[in-house]
């Protein structure tokens, strides 16, 4: 469930930012296959999948890329660092250092 609010939290984000063109990578499979999918979804995590789709009409483009967790260490950079702050952070222009050189590793592998 974590990774289905994630993923709608950050459509609401970018949305927000006035972003019309995104990209989403992702190491949840599911929410990956549910997001790219036609088909309504009846499973526990239904109605987030129904918001985010949602959302996902908002733009003009949008394309959404399964990263396995080995590649996505970017993600779990982010999340360390954030445990560090008792409320949520965004980083829009420049992230952690460490998290960039991470990000760079991920760079080919939607391409």
């Amino acid at each position: 469930m974590a990774k289905v609010r994630a993923c709608l939290q950050a459509l609401q984000f970018t949305e927000n930012l006035g972003f019309r063109r995104i990209f989403v990578e992702g190491d949840a499979l599911t929410v990956i296959r549910k997001m790219k999918s036609t088909k309504e979804d009846k499973s526990v995590i239904g109605m987030v999948i129904r918001a985010s789709k949602d959302k996902v009409e908002t733009f003009e483009e949008i394309e959404f890329c399964y990263i396995p967790w080995e590649v996505n260490a970017a993600a779990h950079g982010l999340a360390q660092e954030g445990k560090w702050f008792e409320s949520a952070k965004y980083w829009i222009e420049d992230a952690p250092l460490r998290v960039e050189e991470l990000a760079q590793r991920t760079d080919d592998y939607c391409n």
